[in-house]
């Protein structure tokens, strides 16, 4: 299990903190592309 799935606080607080510092390469990008895509969608029903 990930980190993702197990811990998923914590595993928004270490992706905010890779963003800032430009760590891109170490980014869990499956999962972030599926919470990006699912807000992007909740935003679109939901003015």
């Amino acid at each position: 299990m990930s980190l993702y799935e197990n811990e998923y606080e914590q595993w928004l607080v270490e992706t905010i903190n890779l963003l800032k510092q430009n760590r891109f390469n170490e980014l869990d990008k499956k999962h972030l592309i599926e919470e990006l895509e699912e807000l992007s969608l909740v935003r679109c029903i939901v003015p």
